[in-house]
């Protein structure tokens, strides 16, 4: 069986990075389209800013407050996925910006391709493996039984006797 899921990551690896070799954009196909998802509800909602770094934002759902510095809103989707939720792309547009450049960095090809950069080494059949002399587990050493009477559960205090 675990040769069988060796093989199957190996296969997994290098088809993995191959695809995400091809991508051109900087970040990985399924983040983009989730940020899509997000622009998409962004009309539902009107920003207000609050004159630093955070805004607040009105629509479906309540108020959200959304801070760019920190990276966080207070619907937590942002803080959770690093990817900016409908509240944050509004804010984000507020000031004329890209959302793209709020997504978080593990979600850059680069740091795809350097976690698929390892490989996993083929190996031979069965039949040429090298044979192993030693015994793989020792053998128990043996118990030897104790003489006299067995000892009782509980030991009584000093106390306990004398009564």
């Amino acid at each position: 069986m675990n040769e069988v899921v060796r093989t199957k990551l190996m296969k997994r690896i290098h088809k993995n990075k191959d695809a995400m070799k091809r991508v051109a954009s900087a970040y990985c196909p399924k983040i983009l389209k989730k940020l899509e998802k997000s622009k998409e509800f962004c009309c539902m909602f009107t920003t207000e800013w609050s004159g630093g770094e955070r805004f607040q934002v009105v629509g479906l759902g309540g108020r959200f407050v959304v801070d760019k510095q920190e990276m966080t809103c207070t619907c937590r989707r942002w803080d959770l996925t690093g990817i900016p939720c409908c509240h944050t792309v509004c804010a984000i547009w507020y000031n004329n910006e890209n959302p793209e450049f709020y997504i978080h960095d593990f979600y850059k090809v680069e740091t795809y391709l350097k976690y698929y950069s390892h490989l996993i080494n083929p190996t031979t059949n069965k039949e040429f493996w090298l044979k192993a002399t030693a015994p793989l587990v020792l053998p128990p050493k043996p118990i030897k039984p104790r003489k006299g009477r067995p000892a009782r559960k509980r030991r009584l205090e000093e106390e306990e006797m004398e009564v």
